[in-house]
């Protein structure tokens, strides 16, 4: 139905006469079935171009072997200067953010603005957290009081009354 809304709703057309004697009559200019053969089409042509043009096979290589990877073709002595590394992964943060914001003090801006007070807020969350679930049934009926006294107080400040 959802792929020929058009072809339905002319078929139901009579019953919808019936109904609603005074609707204008249903658009049928809707067409997503051409919509869904023309996606089918350029996904067909997208695979073609893939099977046809592109790489052939896989190569599987470690992205960290102990520093070392198998060597590529293109450089038959193996390098170790060339080889990936986990230094080699972390150069690029290091040259972007600069070596004065990771230098030796072993602590970046951010872990001291942003992190840690995060990380104390999460830590405040968490007791709060495990207070509430060893509550006992008064203080949870006592919480649920003060939070209704606060919306009601809420909702009449709101209403202003």
């Amino acid at each position: 139905m959802a792929l020929l809304p058009g072809l339905l709703l002319g078929v139901m057309t009579p019953v919808i006469r019936l109904l609603a004697p005074d609707a204008d009559a249903p658009p049928l200019t809707y067409a997503p079935l051409s919509l869904l053969l023309l996606a089918l089409l350029a996904a067909l042509a997208a695979g073609f171009i893939q099977t046809r043009f592109g790489v052939r096979g896989l190569r599987e290589v470690p992205a960290w072997h102990g520093g070392f990877g198998r060597p590529p073709a293109w450089l038959p002595f193996g390098d170790p200067h060339t080889q990936p590394s986990g230094a080699g992964f972390a150069e690029p943060v290091a040259r972007v953010l600069g070596r004065g914001l990771l230098g030796a003090q072993g602590q970046d801006p951010s872990e001291h603005f942003l992190l840690g007070p995060l990380l104390r807020g999460q830590r405040r969350a968490v007791r709060l957290a495990e207070r509430v679930r060893r509550a006992t049934i008064r203080e949870r009926l006592a919480f649920v009081f003060a939070a209704l006294v606060l919306f009601l107080l809420a909702l009449g400040l709101g209403q202003g009354g």
